[in-house]
């Protein structure tokens, strides 16, 4: 599948130690190799949002990304954060 990324996914990685670094790298390979959306592994809908998902990051299984689904099929990384906080922060 395709993929974009916001400027806020790069800066909350910049922020992350290098085996959570290490697990979105796995991700983002992932959905490079995903012929459909829910074939990408960890995949969880965000309850309320029709185009909003959260991926748990398997290496520390503390930490989500968000992303969205636009019209295109396109997946735009949005947000990486702490378990706890992804509907504080995402969308």
């Amino acid at each position: 599948m395709e993929y974009e990324y916001q400027s806020s996914f790069v800066r909350d990685a910049k922020k992350l130690p290098k085996n959570i670094k290490e697990g979105i790298v796995e991700i983002i390979d992932n959905i490079q190799l995903a012929g459909q959306l829910f074939d990408i592994e960890g995949i969880t809908k965000m309850v309320g949002y029709s185009n909003s998902y959260r991926i748990e990051v398997k290496s520390i299984k503390d930490f989500r990304i968000g992303f969205f689904l636009n019209e295109e099929g396109v997946i735009i990384l949005s947000r990486i954060v702490a378990r706890k906080d992804i509907y504080k922060i995402f969308p």
